[in-house]
């Protein structure tokens, strides 16, 4: 197999500096998620944590880590795939490719023009549009270059096996794309703005995954290829084995058509679909791959091959073993996405050494190897707290335990050893990446004339300087809301330390609802009693609180607090719900049906627990009424006496 390092001898220089300006956007974006990803890392790490500023900064670090290393990096790297295989209309190209430039640019410029953080599931965003048109040019960009290779077609010689493969591999992004269209033009209008966000991009991220495996699964095959592991398969079986990847994303639309929108069994066929189709081809490729790896002479390559396979293997594992919203999860994709990234980074690395003209060039390797030893040991620690029974989002404050602490310990050290890898990678490959412009420009003869480079760069600038200036802007006028949310001590002492305040309260109440979720009661009650301390008349912690309570089956404490809630907020509907439940489990069945009755008539028509409330009352009725008629019984019997 020829991986895409190699495009055909008759448009070389241009595709190979398409595939240059591709790898670089996507370095680019890695080497900026791995400056974001040292807040996250030291927000887990003991002892360190108090001191990582809280959610103006933690939120918004976040979604830019994810989106630029699981997003933008990733699809850039389609991108040069795309490109490397090309053999005309380099004019469209090169627009698409500098819209895609022009989007990482907005994307990183984007928290300056404010907005909400909004973590939804595999494309988490900034709810402003500076990051939705950075996001949409990237599209653009590389579904773009995608249909120009499918509307190219044919063969070419010896590069046939390459194109097949990376077009296969491809297929799924259209079908995200697709997605992306029919999930905003279904989406139920009730919703809210993390509810809206999480459908539309459900099937979009599902159909991405896919994706990513393919490009996965052709990374090792290259990667095999130039250390002479060549499997001893045709070109067309490895072309059937990266199809049999991307089959089960074909199944997107049909899920769009079959299933309501935003019904749980919408979300719940994408998550069944990952869960069997994902490792349907890698893992078996990857057990056979890593057996010829260990049998074979050492070499960097070999061992991020190795490396690559036992995170893919580790987090397909984790995986399977995931109950609820405990830490496996975090561990699950980790190591997916994470051996995903470092089969590119080998591949990437490897192309970039073939294109340069002094044999032997190798850039990026080490600096690879540190990312994934890294990786090795966040994952490790992220599957110990999950094993421990730690929920998926915790604070190390609210854990408690030797043991734990140790886990956790373990990924700020394997995070902070892939932060270094990853941005060292970025450095490297951006420094390399010029050099071989340079050269194939020069090459060309016509580098003096190519204004290719520095309109990328002015693009880029004009961009960062607008959000810069539309940040100023909005803080001039007294509405940013990033600003008005971190007044300066100095100046404002008192609202400083309100914001703080209001900070710590969203911080603790959002750590208990996910405790919640996980089962993790104890936990939650710890998040909440502070969450109470800081804001006395919060109906929503009261409210919390009651469920955590009756989790531990203490359903008179947990009666007394909805009982507080509904003092504070009279219409706090839920809370007649959660007091239904703890009058039931006190024995005091007709005040369960009286609270529960009023739920029922504060719930709105759509609400997902109303059929349950009715089915409730419908049992204590029957119940009470079977009471009655016992009680008749016995008073006819005394009369009859």
């Amino acid at each position: 197999m020829k991986h895409f390092c190699h495009p055909p001898a008759g448009a070389a220089g241009e595709a190979r500096r398409l595939a240059i300006a591709w790898l670089a956007i996507g370095c680019a974006a890695l080497g900026v998620s791995a400056v974001c990803a040292v807040a996250l890392v030291a927000a887990r790490t003991p002892y360190v944590a108090r001191f990582v500023p809280h959610l103006d900064l933690f939120r918004p670090a976040l979604v830019m880590h994810v989106v630029l290393s699981a997003v933008v990096w990733l699809l850039a790297y389609a991108g040069a795939c795309a490109s490397a295989v090309a053999r005309g209309r380099y004019t469209v190209r090169w627009w698409l490719c500098l819209g895609a430039a022009l989007g990482l640019g907005a994307i990183v410029a984007s928290p300056a023009a404010g907005g909400t953080a909004v973590l939804a599931n595999y494309v988490p965003l900034l709810d402003n549009a500076v990051f939705f048109t950075g996001l949409a040019l990237l599209a653009l960009g590389v579904c773009g270059s995608v249909l120009l290779v499918v509307a190219e077609g044919g063969r070419d010689g010896e590069q046939a096996s390459s194109r097949r493969l990376i077009l296969i591999a491809l297929v799924p992004l259209p079908v995200a794309l697709i997605a992306l269209g029919w999930g905003v033009a279904t989406a139920p209008q009730h919703l809210s703005a993390a509810a809206y966000y999480e459908f539309i991009f459900w099937g979009p991220g599902h159909a991405l995954q896919f994706a990513y495996g393919a490009l996965m699964i052709v990374a090792w095959l290259g990667l095999a290829d130039s250390c002479g592991m060549r499997l001893p398969v045709t070109p067309r079986t490895e072309a059937v084995l990266v199809g049999a990847a991307v089959v089960p994303a074909l199944a997107a639309p049909v899920i769009h058509v079959l299933q309501p929108a935003a019904a749980p069994p919408f979300f719940e066929f994408y998550t069944r679909l990952m869960e069997f189709g994902n490792g349907l081809v890698a893992v078996p490729l990857g057990v056979v791959l890593a057996w010829r790896v260990i049998r074979a002479q050492r070499s960097a390559r070999q061992a991020l091959l190795l490396l690559s396979i036992f995170l893919f293997l580790a987090g397909c594992l984790l995986g399977v073993l995931i109950r609820g919203e405990s830490a496996l999860v975090p561990a699950h994709y980790h190591g997916t996405i994470g051996a995903v990234t470092l089969a590119c980074m080998g591949l990437a690395a490897d192309a970039l050494g073939a294109m340069r003209p002094q044999p032997g060039v190798r850039c990026g390797f080490r600096q690879a190897l540190t990312y994934g030893g890294g990786l090795v040991l966040v994952v490790t620690g992220l599957a110990a707290s999950g094993f421990l029974g730690l929920p998926r989002k915790l604070s190390w404050e609210l854990a408690s335990g030797t043991d734990v602490h140790a886990a956790m310990a373990l990924i700020g050290v394997g995070g902070a050893a892939a932060i270094v890898g990853a941005g060292a990678y970025a450095w490297r490959m951006l420094g390399e990446l010029a050099r071989a412009a340079r050269q194939e420009n020069g090459r060309a003869g016509h580098f003096a004339r190519d204004a290719r480079g520095p309109a990328i760069v002015l693009t880029l600038a004009v961009v960062i300087g607008g959000g810069g200036l539309l940040a100023r802007l909005e803080g001039d006028a007294g509405d940013g809301a990033m600003h008005a949310a971190r007044p300066d001590p100095r100046l404002q002492p008192q609202a400083h330390a309100d914001a703080q305040r209001r900070e710590e309260i969203a911080q603790r109440f959002n750590q208990a609802v996910v405790m919640l979720h996980a089962k993790q009661y104890e936990h939650a009650m710890t998040a909440l009693h502070r969450v109470l301390e800081l804001a006395p008349e919060m109906p929503e912690a009261y409210v919390d609180m009651g469920y955590a309570l009756i989790g531990l089956e203490r359903y008179a404490a947990a009666r007394d607090f909805f009982e507080g809630a509904l003092a504070l907020r009279p219409a706090q509907h839920n809370a007649y719900y959660g007091l239904a439940v703890a009058l039931e489990g006190i024995s005091d069945l007709p005040g369960a049906v009286g609270a529960m009755r009023t739920y029922v008539h504060l719930a709105r028509p759509d609400d997902a627990y109303l059929r349950k409330a009715q089915s409730a009352l419908w049992e204590w009725e029957s119940r009470l009424g079977g009471q009655r008629a016992s009680a008749v019984q016995q008073v006819s019997r005394l009369d009859q006496r």
